[in-house]
Formats: C-alpha cells, sequence, structure tokens
C-alpha cells in the first residue's frame, strides 16, 4: 500500500494517521517526541530523512525548525502545504462543520414538532450534502496548485451542485416514478417532512434548479481546459430521474 509521511504528532497528526490507518496505508511519522505506545506493524516513528525518502506523500503539521527545513526543498515544502490544506478541507466537511453536522440537524429537525424554515433546511443541504462535494473538488483544485480564488470558485460550484441535487430529490419525491427511483414517491409527504418544495412550490423548486446547475456550469466555464465530460457529469446529477 501507499505510505503517507507526518511531520508533527499532535492532535492533527494522530487523526491523520487514524485516517491512514483505517485506508490500510503505512504511516511514518517524524516528532521530536517519539511514542512507542503507538507503533504496530504500519506505523513507525523516524527520523526526518528515512521519512522523506520513503514517503509517497508527506503531510506537515508543526512548524519546521531552521535545521529540518534544509532537508527540505521548496518543491517539497509546497507540496507538503498543499497535502496538508487537502487533508484539512476534507476533516472539515466531513466533520461537525460539514456532513455529521448536517445530518445531526436533519435528525433534530426531524424530531421537532416546529416546521422547519428555509434557512435551516438549507443548512441541512448545505452541510449534509454540499459538504463532501465540495471536498471533492476542492482536495482536487488544492491538490492541482489551484489559486485562492480558483478554490473558492470550485467551493461555490460545488455547493450549487449539491443544493441542486438536494431539491431535485424533494422534486422527485413529488412528481418521480415509483419504479424508476426504486422507492415509493410521496413518502415525504406522508411523513409530514418538510421539503424545499413545500415551502417553495414545485414551480419555484424547479426554477431554483436550473438556476443553480447553470450557475454551477458558468463557474466552471471559467477555467481553462477541457471539462465537457465534468459538465454532463454535473448537468446528469442535478436533473436526474432517479
Amino acid at each position: 500500500g501507499k505510505t503517507i509521511g507526518i511531520i508533527g504528532f499532535g492532535a492533527i497528526g494522530k487523526a491523520v494517521a487514524k485516517i491512514a490507518k483505517a485506508f490500510d496505508m503505512n504511516v511514518l511519522i517524524y516528532s521530536r517526541t517519539i511514542y512507542p505506545q503507538f507503533e504496530s506493524a504500519n506505523l513507525k516513528f523516524v527520523d526526518l530523512y528515512t521519512l522523506l525518502e520513503n514517503s509517497d506523500f508527506v503531510s506537515l503539521h508543526c512548524p519546521l525548525t531552521p535545521s529540518t527545513r534544509n532537508l527540505i526543498s521548496a518543491e517539497q515544502l509546497k507540496k507538503m502545504q498543499q497535502i496538508t490544506r487537502a487533508l484539512s478541507v476534507l476533516a472539515r466537511k466531513a466533520g461537525i462543520f460539514g456532513m455529521i453536522g448536517g445530518q445531526t440537524a436533519d435528525i433534530e429537525a426531524e424530531s421537532s414538532d416546529s416546521k422547519i424554515t428555509e434557512e435551516t433546511l438549507l443548512f441541512i443541504h448545505e452541510h449534509k450534502t454540499a459538504a463532501l462535494i465540495q471536498a471533492s473538488m476542492m482536495v482536487g483544485a488544492i491538490l492541482a496548485g489551484a489559486s485562492e480564488d480558483e478554490i473558492s470558485k470550485i467551493e461555490k460550484c460545488a455547493y450549487n451542485i449539491g443544493i441542486a441535487f438536494q431539491i431535485q430529490d424533494d422534486i422527485l419525491d413529488v412528481i418521480g416514478d415509483s419504479e424508476e427511483l426504486g422507492k415509493p414517491v410521496g413518502s415525504d409527504a406522508q411523513n409530514n417532512k418538510q421539503t424545499y418544495v413545500t415551502l417553495k412550490g414545485l414551480e419555484q423548486a424547479r426554477a431554483d434548479v436550473d438556476r443553480l446547475s447553470k450557475e454551477a456550469v458558468a463557474l466552471l466555464d471559467d477555467f481553462e481546459g477541457e471539462h465537457e465530460f465534468l459538465t454532463q457529469l454535473i448537468l446528469t446529477l442535478i436533473h436526474r430521474r432517479k
């Protein structure tokens, strides 16, 4: 399997190591303090030179001292910073500020006697669905060396995709075909669940899906290079019938 090098073994470094081990990766750690209790067959504390020579990629989670800085080239440091930021985005978008937070809000809303507001519904859609799409697209952009402005555009594009996807899901629960969807239509209404359609109406929901999808494609078109496949994938996801 792949080997990840981790420089610094604080809270974030430990979290990265746990994720890497969960994916059956080998982990090499450089830390001023060695913790033998954490070592295993695929997790070892090593010197910096060994880590740099044997890691497929490296994440940086502590300040570099002058002596360690001399062992790392400018290009290596740039790549480490990209990987570290990509991991931070993934952790945030999947954690309590992202998917987990959205799922929690959704469960709380379903168990509440009060009507859900549009603001709360959009919060749930953004964090439960859009956040994971943002993570996948932003991580790719960061590792490709995108600028801050480009990363922001990708984040907004992914937000639109996620929200439009969820609105389309609500629309299909009203007008979809049970056989095509593979699940009963009208289950939200039967459960008295507030959706985007019940809040805004079917026609406005359709109009918002159209607007959000066009904005997402326009943001994507701002980038150079070929992205016809990604554009078609986005439109297929958003305007799906099942």
